[in-house]
């Protein structure tokens, strides 16, 4: 049974919470971070599969959450990582990054581990 099949249909677990992912921003540092929320929106909004895992730089199908219509749905990151990115502006829109998610073992030293969270969904 593969890990992750055990929680299919719980809806206290979720596939991408506290998952890494490595962040390269407009300044070309690259920044670690974990994933806390996934969206966006709920429902039939949430369909974003070929954006999320695909590889053919599919652009985001929910054009909501964004204040560039033509890139659709963004990513939200923490103040530190706005930081780290070399963002222009706290809630940018135009500022762009380009994304992976790693292991945790390929994860490099920084302050990006001074915390690290493992707990699950709480509803």
């Amino acid at each position: 049974m593969a890990p992750y099949s055990a929680h299919h249909g719980d809806s206290n677990y979720s596939y991408m919470k506290n998952h890494w992912v490595q962040l390269t921003g407009p300044n070309g540092q690259t920044c670690y971070g974990q994933v806390e929320d996934a969206g966006p929106s709920s429902g039939s909004l949430y369909h974003d599969a070929a954006y999320v895992f695909g590889s053919n730089n599919a652009r985001p199908v929910n054009k909501q959450f964004s204040g560039d219509p033509s890139q659709g749905a963004g990513t939200d990151v923490s103040p530190a990582l706005n930081g780290c990115l070399g963002f222009s502006d706290l809630d940018g829109d135009n500022d762009h990054v380009s994304w992976r998610f790693v292991d945790r073992s390929a994860v490099p030293a920084g302050p990006w581990l001074t915390v690290e969270t493992t707990s699950q969904v709480n509803q």
